[in-house]
């Protein structure tokens, strides 16, 4: 399902909805658009490069960012 509506919303907006080019890649695109991720989840993310800021639940999310 989520990957259905990435591809419908890339086609409605005419562009990929999630960029990779931001330091953190994807998913620090993911956690400024939609919101940080459950704080419970921290530490779960294997790859080094992990960031604090997409468990900060203070962060309010910017829709316009990507």
């Amino acid at each position: 399902m989520w990957s259905y509506m990435v591809l419908v919303s890339e086609f409605y907006l005419r562009h990929v909805p999630f960029l990779d080019c931001y330091d953190g890649g994807v998913m620090t695109t993911i956690t400024g658009s939609l919101g940080p991720l459950p704080d419970q989840w921290k530490r779960l993310y294997i790859f080094s490069n992990d960031r604090d800021s997409w468990y900060d639940q203070l962060q309010p999310p910017t829709p316009t960012r990507a």
